[in-house]
């Protein structure tokens, strides 16, 4: 059986790897000239959170009805109540330039949690530093762009 790529609904989607340190740069910049280009919302994904952190957000054994306030992606004052003021600093920016941008702290690392993610917010394309290895999309369905 032929497995078809998830269709996608509302506006697409162009994912940035990000980190509170800068060495990602070249990269957001790059997303956010994909992003302006076809129409796009931007999401910074916080390459380092799954590192620093295990899971960074609350989930059902973090308090009672936690697990129901936790959104699939953050805005500044939910990155900054998170800890992450300079991903929440780089939304503020990328929002300053006119685009819909949002950020993620994922408590999954690696690329495989980063394509699932890609998938799941109708990513059209992924975009990560040229040195990033082991990311491709089998399915074909998000382009992946080195910067």
């Amino acid at each position: 059986m032929d497995q078809q790529p998830p269709q996608r609904s509302g506006t697409p989607s162009v994912i940035s790897l990000t980190a509170d340190d800068d060495r990602y740069a070249a990269t957001r910049r790059a997303a956010t000239a994909l992003a302006k280009q076809e129409g796009a919302e931007l999401i910074l994904y916080d390459w380092d959170s799954a590192e620093l952190f295990g899971d960074p957000l609350p989930s059902v054994w973090s308090a009672d009805g936690t697990d129901k306030d936790v959104p699939d992606r953050l805005d500044e004052a939910a990155l900054e109540a998170a800890g992450r003021h300079a991903i929440a600093r780089q939304v503020e920016e990328a929002k300053a330039s006119g685009l819909a941008t949002t950020a993620w702290l994922p408590s999954e690392k690696g690329t495989d949690a980063l394509l699932k993610f890609g998938h799941e917010h109708g990513a059209i394309a992924i975009v990560v530093p040229a040195d990033l290895e082991g990311l491709a999309d089998d399915q074909g369905a998000i382009r992946i762009v080195e910067a």
